[in-house]
């Protein structure tokens, strides 16, 4: 039994005693749902004289209005520009005099609030919380500088290949998709938002059913629990529009070589991959080690003995799956020269289809195994990082379960697991192929590999 329950709207969710003690990782967690559907979780962790505090609005980039990408995370930022008791001055005064931080933030499944600071200033730290959660005013002065200052990291983004590339690929798999677009939007969806459209969408993404928070620290479960309520149990008003629940995301056909052409460039970056899996996908577990040996391992990966330690051909290569509230992308990342980068590709295809018949060693299971069991601890040793954890399963429906099995599940990956995974998430013969670099000389050495598709890079992501 994982639960016991304390009345209807709240529990205390503690693991087994395992045969180690190893599952208790996590000290127990308390679990709450205010009338308003508000969610809390508090986890006493009494280590330290401080308190760390994480809340979602589970509502992310998925939700940005066509042409007007990246206001989501706008409004996220925008939060902290003022409320109607302070100014965004007042707000970074009041943090700055408690020797607290906080960020606002967003990304594809949902918007993020971090703060942490003593745990003697809890209920000023939550008072600020509440204000700018539920009460902000938007400015038009400071939205107006936050806007700038987005472009600005925009522009310069433009310049960092590495970076560019990744969302090229990801523009090119989720293209005319609510994942089309990367969460900070583009320089004509962020010049065209006006401050107007910030509180509109606010009114539409945040509202207390779609809030979840997680306290941990050096608190009292049922003290905090009657803070939260105080602040945040008010009416419960209109609740805003629901999120896409289901979006329909095609998967590529056939090989698609895409050619951004950067002239001047040394070296070129290739993301290539296709369609991957959500985060509660049932095989989640085995779809991880499968990965941690085919390119998420470093040095004990089969891409990077293939492409670097065997042939030099790159200093780095690497796979994962971005699992996401939808099924995210599976993605190859690595850089090499012009000349090699066919080459290049074509290795990685072999590789992978070699995977997909043979499957995995015993030896490489037991490594990629042995990994995750002995790191799993380490990301839950800050009351930050449990924060993070516990969410996480509120987010993508995971139960609080999820966090005592992992390792458990780990170990249940078998050899036939890793086989049936690597045939059914690598597909080399679907796969985009996005490439960025001064690639002008190479055109005709693509065309073995699948159908060539040549951009002229002026805005460093594909056309409309």
């Amino acid at each position: 039994m994982f639960t016991l329950k304390m009345d209807d709207s709240s529990y205390l969710f503690s693991a087994p005693q395992g045969p180690m003690g190893e599952n208790h990782v996590i000290p127990p967690v308390v679990h709450h749902r205010l009338q308003n559907g508000m969610i809390l979780y508090v986890v006493e962790h009494h280590k330290l004289p401080v308190v760390c505090l994480h809340m979602i609005i589970k509502n992310g980039a998925e939700t940005d209005p066509l042409g007007k990408e990246g206001i989501t995370k706008l409004t996220m930022e925008g939060l902290l520009l003022g409320t109607g008791k302070r100014s965004e001055e007042e707000i970074s005064l009041a943090l700055d005099s408690l020797g607290a931080v906080m960020v606002s933030e967003a990304g594809w499944d949902a918007g993020w609030i971090k703060l942490q600071g003593l745990s003697e200033d809890l209920d000023a730290l939550l008072e600020i919380v509440c204000d700018i959660v539920l009460q902000p005013t938007f400015p038009s002065d400071a939205f107006l500088l936050l806007k700038e200052r987005r472009l600005g990291a925009l522009r310069n983004k433009q310049q960092d290949l590495s970076q560019v590339a990744g969302e090229a690929f990801e523009s090119l798999l989720f293209k005319d998709t609510p994942y089309g677009h990367p969460p900070d939007g583009t320089m004509a969806s962020v010049e065209s938002s006006s401050v107007e459209d910030l509180r509109s969408h606010y009114s539409k993404i945040i509202h207390p059913s779609k809030m979840a928070m997680a306290i941990v620290g050096d608190v009292h479960a049922e003290e905090v629990a009657e803070k939260i309520r105080h602040l945040f149990e008010q009416g419960d008003g209109a609740a805003p529009e629901e999120g896409r629940e289901k979006i329909s995301l095609p998967e590529p056909s056939g090989r698609n070589v895409h050619l951004f052409l950067r002239p001047g460039f040394t070296q070129c970056q290739i993301r290539m991959g296709h369609l991957g899996i959500s985060r509660n996908y049932p095989s989640y577990h085995a779809a991880k080690v499968m990965n941690y040996i085919l390119g998420g391992g470093g040095f004990s990966s089969r891409l990077m003995e293939e492409i670097r330690v065997k042939r030099g051909y790159t200093y780095g290569i690497s796979s994962r799956f971005k699992a996401r509230k939808h099924p995210g992308p599976f993605i190859i990342s690595t850089f090499t020269t012009p000349e090699l980068a066919p080459e290049v590709v074509n290795r990685i295809l072999d590789t992978i289809e070699g995977y997909r018949e043979t499957g995995a060693t015993e030896e490489e299971l037991e490594a990629a195994q042995g990994f995750y069991v002995g790191s799993f601890p380490l990301g839950l040793e800050t009351p930050s990082k449990i924060a993070g954890r516990v969410l996480e399963t509120e987010l993508y429906g995971l139960g609080l379960s999820s966090l005592y099995e992992f390792k458990d599940r780990i170990r249940a990956v078998r050899l036939e697991h890793i086989l049936q995974t690597a045939s059914s998430c690598l597909r080399p013969r679907d796969t985009i192929i996005a490439v960025m670099g001064d690639l002008e000389k190479s055109i005709q050495a693509w065309e073995s590999i699948g159908t060539v598709h040549v951009v002229q890079d002026k805005e460093h992501l594909p056309a409309d």
